[in-house]
């Protein structure tokens, strides 16, 4: 009998998983340092009216917005804190 002819096995690509393991910190960490220094949309309208409606004259040197994410995690961290009742 003849046997089939033997198939070598599919060699899995690796470097792009590897590479995309390494670059994934960096993309999470831009994504985080954008979203501190965005304000959210309404915010950002809240701050247009109330620079509007003062009719000062004004000039933003600093934002810093703390969205969901921060606040979950502080709030998620804060249940890991054991509470003393007094």
């Amino acid at each position: 009998m003849n046997q089939p002819p033997l198939v070598p096995a599919a060699r899995r690509r690796i470097w792009p998983w590897i590479l995309g393991l390494c670059l994934t910190p960096f993309v999470v960490l831009a994504v985080a340092v954008g979203s501190y220094v965005t304000l959210d949309r309404d915010a950002a309208v809240l701050r247009q009216h109330v620079m509007t409606a003062s009719g000062a004259e004004w000039d933003t040197k600093i934002q810093i917005s703390v969205g969901r994410a921060t606040l979950g995690t502080v709030r998620a961290g804060l249940h890991l804190v054991d509470h003393e009742h007094v």
